[in-house]
C-alpha cells in the first residue's frame, strides 16, 4: 500500500459487481483516485484515501448505487482509537517522560586510577562537594567539581570527571609525596682507632 494512504487514512468501499462499471465511470469523471482492492466474485473492492472515499460515497448515494464500507484504516484511525483510551496515552506519555528524565541523573560513579585511596574514599570526597549518585547532570559543572575536590585533599594530584549517559567516569592520579628525610638526632661519635681532632 502507498504510504500516503496510511498517513492520510483510507477506506475500502465495496460495491456489487453489477454496478462495477458504473462505479468506475463515476471515479473517472469525479477525479477519484483508487487502488484495486480485489474482487471476491460477487463484488468490487476499491481502496481510497479518506477524502476520496467520502466523495465517492456521496456520489454513490446520489446515484442510488448500493455500497458498503468494509474497512477504515490508517494513522487517523489509530489516533481516534487512542483518543478513546486516555489511560493508554497517559501511560505512554509518562513512560516517555521517565525515559527522558532518567537521562538527567547520575546512576553510577566509576573510579579508576586509585591505588592507595579506596573507591569509597574517592566517592566520599566527591560527595563532600555535592556530587553523588542521583546528581542532576544539567546543573553539573565538572571543571569546578574537579578543582574543589583537588583543593580539599592533598592525596589527589589530578582528577577528571567524564559523564557518559547516566554513568560518571572518575579518573584520578594520586599525589606522590617524596619520601621523608631521616630525622638527625644528637649522637656520640666513637672512633674505631685513637687519634687527634684537629678541626
Amino acid at each position: 500500500m502507498n504510504p500516503s494512504y496510511y498517513i492520510l487514512g483510507y477506506a475500502v468501499v465495496r460495491v456489487d459487481r453489477t454496478h462495477a462499471e458504473r462505479v468506475l465511470n463515476l471515479c473517472m469523471h469525479g477525479g477519484i483516485v483508487y487502488l484495486d482492492g480485489g474482487s471476491d466474485g460477487e463484488g468490487l473492492r476499491l481502496c481510497l484515501r479518506t477524502g476520496h472515499a467520502r466523495r465517492l460515497c456521496e456520489m454513490l448515494a446520489q446515484a442510488d448505487v448500493p455500497f458498503s464500507i468494509e474497512k477504515r484504516g490508517g494513522l487517523p484511525q489509530v489516533l481516534r482509537r487512542l483518543a478513546r483510551r486516555p489511560g493508554l496515552v497517559l501511560g505512554a506519555l509518562c513512560a516517555l517522560a521517565l525515559i527522558v528524565a532518567s537521562e538527567c541523573f547520575v546512576f553510577d560513579i566509576r573510579v579508576s586510577g586509585n591505588s592507595t585511596l579506596t573507591e569509597r574514599e574517592v566517592k566520599e570526597l566527591l560527595a563532600a562537594q555535592g556530587f553523588a549518585e542521583g546528581a542532576f547532570i544539567p546543573r553539573l559543572d565538572t571543571d569546578q567539581l574537579e578543582n574543589r575536590v583537588m583543593l580539599s585533599t592533598d592525596k589527589i594530584g589530578w582528577l577528571s570527571v567524564n559523564i557518559r549517559g547516566n554513568v560518571a567516569n572518575v579518573e584520578l592520579v594520586e599525589q606522590r609525596l617524596p619520601d621523608p628525610k631521616p630525622v638527625l638526632k644528637p649522637a656520640h661519635v666513637v672512633a674505631a682507632h685513637s687519634g687527634e681532632v684537629v678541626a
